[in-house]
């Protein structure tokens, strides 16, 4: 394995663990979570499953999908995101809990939940970036635009499924609120203000490497 793939393949780790985390201070604040965290939260409460177990549950009902329609979209990265991001949460809530406990300030609240937000947009940025695999949700609108032949946009299919996800995890009492709103409207220009600049830091890493490559062939 050579070092650009390594790297790639460790940045999709930590992406995957930096959204983990960024999910786990948005339930913290109990402000809303990103879409499909709503969804999986609705879902893990009414069924008394623990949310990591949930997300994997999800998501593997979402691989089979993808397998089928776009395997070219899987990878390890896939398999980061779906083990990981729930149990990553889930043991951000437990550390919070048990060493600082209930954050009860509305406003202490609202800047855990801003973070948390601009955590979330990092790192899926990093996990993005790295291009090993994408998450069943995220693969989604990608497979709609391409079966309609165009017919139905991305944004337009990230919009919907995001929408149908914000209903479907309020129905089975998921927090939908302020930050809901904030991450379905602002995350993609935060993501981008992040992705122009990851995606130089990555062109020069390899660029650095590829002098090193070289040489070991001369």
């Amino acid at each position: 394995m050579n070092a650009n793939k390594l790297r790639r393949i460790l940045f999709s780790l930590a992406g995957v663990i930096i959204i983990g985390l960024a999910v786990g201070l948005m339930r913290i604040a109990d402000l809303g979570t990103d879409s499909f965290s709503t969804f999986n939260l609705g879902l893990s409460g009414f069924f008394n499953i623990q949310f990591g177990t949930y997300m994997i549950f999800s998501n593997a009902i979402g691989l089979i999908l993808v397998f089928f329609t776009a395997r070219h979209l899987i990878g390890i990265g896939t398999a980061f995101n779906i083990v990981l991001v729930g149990y990553v949460s889930d043991f951000t809530v437990y550390l919070i809990d048990t060493y600082i406990g209930d954050i009860s300030s509305f406003w202490l609240r609202l800047l855990v939940s801003a973070f948390g937000i601009i955590v979330l947009a990092f790192g899926a940025v990093v996990y993005i970036v790295a291009e090993q695999g994408v998450a069943p949700y995220d693969a989604l609108p990608i497979i709609i635009e391409d079966k309609s032949n165009g017919r139905i946009s991305f944004q337009t299919a990230r919009v919907l499924s995001d929408i149908l996800c914000i209903a479907i995890g309020f129905f089975f009492s998921a927090t939908v609120g302020i930050t809901t709103v904030i991450a379905a409207f602002f995350m993609g220009p935060i993501m981008q203000v992040f992705r122009t600049r990851l995606t130089a830091v990555m062109a020069s890493l390899e660029e650095n490497d590829r002098p090193e490559i070289e040489n070991s062939h001369i």
